[in-house]
């Protein structure tokens, strides 16, 4: 494995390169999570780590799992610290806390630091029920930096030979609200804020993209404001562990000069999800599609539509094809295995054979047999239902094959 072992910072910087990372008002969001402590049982799950991405390569270590069950042994809250060694981060520290209150209100929490130069403060919360049920509202907003993104040039026909390196520091601001136009219906306006630097990445032997790529928009950093209007209508039974159900979004977004953005470009894309049981619960096959596209001057690489990663295209790295537009499908059949008690909780296993194709493009005459990535696997999913999907996911693509550890569904 490529690495750079750099400058090691010793393990008393964890926690001084953590309070570096939070900005007061991730600091103040994560005060005021603390307190909501759900009553309950408590069952502990002593876990491994160990996840081989092909980012940043294999990471080793240990994660106690704190679960708080309620008087129906739902899980309601997850506690669950780490600490993980790998060659290019260093060793890391993260705490996650994870929240349920109830079917329509979710909230995470996590602030991770490492030896190296990555840190990670991140808040979420969202309500489906937002004021007596009659609106949507989501808040995300994060701090980090990684020192591991890879960029590989523009289109499908990028290679691999052109891999390069970089750290990337964001800080990213999102809230939603909107109104429900129907049971099944709803609306939302969503601001986006995103201010990111480019900086000298952690993998030896791979160049920085600043030296490969020096002329193209956004790596000297930038600033994205943007506002997002969707239209999305779910009939899924659950919106965390489906059975059943659709799930389709609409939405167009801008970004303009005159908000403060770096960025001008018009987005608009539309995704989609079905699910079909085909012996009940135990088999359901799940098809998925998504087609964006962005139309704009100046847009940096990061704003950019992208394919490869965890929910995408699982046969390649994060972000590894980057163009104006992308289409996307995927289909896996979620198929039961057998279902046992542990640690006081009633878990079931998955085994999730799935295909995924996809492709981005600045134009459809670009779409071909001869460009289209087409990535088999399969995965292994562990549901403590109603709230909680853990996957490992294992594919093959054109450049070799990629595993990745991930909590929820892809889709």
């Amino acid at each position: 494995m490529r690495a750079r072992l750099g400058r090691r910072f010793p393990r008393r910087a964890l926690l001084s390169r953590l309070l570096h990372g939070c900005r007061p008002g991730l600091l103040i969001t994560l005060l005021l999570a603390w307190p909501q402590v759900a009553p309950g049982k408590v069952s502990v799950v002593p876990l491994p780590v160990y996840d081989t991405n092909p980012q940043e390569g294999s990471t080793f270590g240990f994660m106690p799992v704190f679960l708080i069950l309620d008087e129906q042994d739902a899980v309601r809250q997850i506690y669950a610290p780490t600490i993980t060694h790998n060659v290019i981060n260093g060793t890391t520290g993260t705490f996650r806390l994870l929240g349920y209150p109830d079917n329509a209100r979710r909230y995470a929490l996590t602030a991770g630091a490492s030896t190296g130069i990555n840190y990670r403060v991140r808040a979420r919360y969202s309500d489906t029920r937002f004021l007596d049920g009659r609106f949507l509202f989501e808040s995300r907003v994060r701090q980090e930096r990684d020192g591991t993104f890879r960029f590989f040039g523009f289109g499908t026909r990028s290679v691999a030979s052109d891999e390069t390196n970089y750290a990337l520091r964001e800080t990213h601001a999102e809230f939603a609200f909107g109104p429900h136009l129907s049971r099944h219906l709803h609306l939302t306006l969503r601001e986006i804020i995103r201010r990111v630097e480019v900086e000298q990445g952690r993998v030896e032997n791979v160049p920085f993209i600043g030296d490969r790529f020096p002329d193209i928009p956004g790596v000297r950093g930038g600033t994205v404001h943007a506002q997002r209007l969707a239209l999305t209508y779910d009939s899924r039974d659950s919106g965390i562990v489906p059975t059943r159900g659709a799930f389709w979004q609409l939405y167009a977004e801008v970004s303009a000069p005159e908000l403060g953005s770096s960025a001008d470009y018009l987005k608009l894309g539309g995704e989609g999800s079905w699910l079909f049981p085909l012996d009940g619960p135990a088999v359901v096959l799940v098809l998925h599609g998504l087609l964006e596209g962005l139309n704009g001057t100046n847009v940096p690489f990061f704003a950019r539509t992208s394919l490869g990663g965890q929910d995408t295209l699982r046969g390649f790295k994060e972000n590894r094809f980057i163009g104006n537009a992308r289409i996307l499908g995927n289909a896996e059949a979620r198929i039961r295995l057998f279902n046992v008690r542990l640690f006081q909780t009633n878990t079931e296993f998955e085994l999730d054979p799935f295909l995924d194709m996809g492709q981005v493009f600045n134009a459809f005459k670009q779409i071909s047999r001869g460009t289209l990535q087409v990535v088999p696997g399969v995965g292994l999913r562990a549901l403590v239902r109603p709230t909680i999907v853990g996957r490992v996911d294992v594919a093959v693509g054109r450049e070799g094959s990629a595993v990745f550890i991930a909590l929820d569904y892809p889709f």
